[in-house]
Formats: structure tokens, C-alpha cells, sequence
């Protein structure tokens, strides 16, 4: 009996600390990271799927690319940076929980447990590690999101692309594109800061 009830307690502490999981502020904030990175991978997508010829064959070849550390970096560091302009910035929790549910909503590859990858990140503190794949995807991720913020600090509308763009920049530099024009005097794609969020017009 006195075991069923500590087990109990146990699982209710459990789910007291992981309640933020639930809000709609914190499943907001993955989905808005989730578009982040996606709105860049399909960019670079149709970029390929301009050669028609090649298309199904570079196609593959980008799906192997985000299954790289340089990518995971980046993406745990733009996750990271995200989260730290939000309620939850002091909730090391929150910070990987919402970087493991980012690359799962993005599903690069099956069969990987990616809370165990974003926990090796920080555990193992690849983040500190110079000169690795991992290092500078994190570094430029962190710098990516924070560029952004500087740019749409006390504007309503920003006229670019995308709001990221360095992880499309990457992937094209992999395949010898040349860099894409971020912003265009008759871009019509603007992006809109409401109550916080990026919104796309």
C-alpha cells in the first residue's frame, strides 16, 4: 500500500514538473521553432526541384544533410535562443524538451531518440567544442535568431524571406548554390511580430 502511494507521489511531481509541456504558450513556441526551420528546408527544396533532371537525386541528398551535426546544432541553438525569449528562459527543462520535440516534429530520420541527442549536446557540452560540426552549427543557429530579433526590435513588419535563413544557406553552400538574396525591394513575403509571435503575411 505504502509503496502504490510513494510510486503515486512520485508520478505526480513528476507531472507538476512537466505541466508546462501542456500550455499553450510552450506548444506555441515548439511549433513556431518547427516553422523556423522548416520554412528554410522547403526554400532550399524548391530551389533543387528547379532541375528537374536532378531533382529526385539531390533530393536525397538534402534529406542526409539534415541528419548532421552542423544541422542538430544549429536547430538546438536556435530552439535554445527561441525559449530564452520566453517565460520559460530559466527552465533548463523547457530548453531541451522543446529542442527534442522541434527535431521530432521535423522527423529527419526514424529510429533516433532525439531527447538522448539533445541531452548529449548539453551533457557532453558539444556547444564548447571548437572546430567540430556541431560548434558552428550552434554558434550561427544562436547568432541567427538573435540577428532577427535586432532587426524587427520596435518594427511591426519586416520585409525578408524568411525570418532565419543561415540553415538555407548552409544546405545551398553544400550543393554550390550560390548564397540566396534575403531581402528584395519587390519581395512581397513580409513577416509580421504580433504579441510576440512571427506571423506570416
Amino acid at each position: 500500500m505504502f509503496s502504490t502511494l510513494k510510486q503515486k507521489f512520485k508520478d505526480f511531481k513528476k507531472d507538476l514538473r512537466l505541466s508546462f509541456t501542456k500550455t499553450f504558450t510552450f506548444k506555441d513556441s515548439v511549433l513556431g521553432i518547427t516553422k523556423l526551420i522548416r520554412w528554410q528546408i522547403k526554400l532550399v527544396d524548391a530551389i533543387l526541384e528547379r532541375d528537374k533532371k536532378s531533382y529526385k537525386k539531390n533530393h536525397q541528398i538534402l534529406i542526409k544533410l539534415l541528419d548532421s551535426d552542423w544541422v542538430y546544432g544549429y536547430i538546438i541553438r536556435v530552439s535554445h535562443t527561441y525559449i530564452g525569449q520566453t517565460k520559460y528562459k530559466n527552465n533548463t527543462r523547457a530548453i531541451g524538451i522543446a529542442a527534442r520535440d522541434v527535431l521530432h516534429n521535423l522527423n529527419f530520420k526514424q529510429n533516433v531518440d532525439f531527447g538522448i541527442l539533445v541531452l548529449e549536446y548539453y551533457t557532453e557540452k558539444k556547444f564548447e567544442k571548437k572546430n567540430t560540426d556541431y560548434y558552428s552549427g550552434g554558434e550561427i543557429g544562436e547568432k541567427d535568431y538573435k540577428n532577427f530579433l535586432k532587426a524587427t526590435d520596435n518594427k511591426h513588419n519586416i520585409k525578408k524571406i524568411l525570418p532565419c535563413m543561415e540553415l538555407s544557406q548552409y544546405l545551398c553552400s553544400q550543393f554550390g548554390l550560390p548564397p540566396i538574396d534575403e531581402i528584395n525591394d519587390d519581395q512581397k513575403c513580409l513577416f509580421q511580430i504580433r504579441d510576440g509571435w512571427i506571423v506570416r503575411k
